[in-house]
């Protein structure tokens, strides 16, 4: 992480530059972190609303798409709160949901 902030100072900001220390790092390619990383339900629809670009005034639908997706705002029923890990939300089931929701 020092190298990426060092990066960022001594390039003035170029995220490009930062991006391919990054991809040059030892680090990210290590083998216990590589894809290992699976979005949540919750991060998943808010990718894709920031993708799609819209104004969103009616969040109902999207509440909707958390509830199929087994991520209910406000619905966790254990105070620790959702998983955080792939196994939690991986499954063919989440995986046709969220493939449906990103098809028109």
């Amino acid at each position: 992480m020092k190298n990426l902030a060092r990066s960022f100072l001594d390039s003035g900001g170029d995220i490009s530059q930062v991006l391919n220390t990054l991809f040059s790092s030892s680090e990210f390619w290590q083998e216990d972190v590589y894809n290992a990383k699976f979005k949540n339900p919750f991060r998943f629809v808010a990718s894709a609303m920031r993708a799609i670009g819209n104004e969103v005034n009616n969040f109902r639908p999207i509440n909707g798409i958390l509830d199929q997706l087994g991520m209910p705002v406000y619905g966790c029923v254990t105070p620790d709160g959702y998983k955080n890990t792939k196994e939690a939300w991986l499954s063919s089931d989440t995986m046709i949901r969220r493939s449906s929701l990103a098809v028109p």
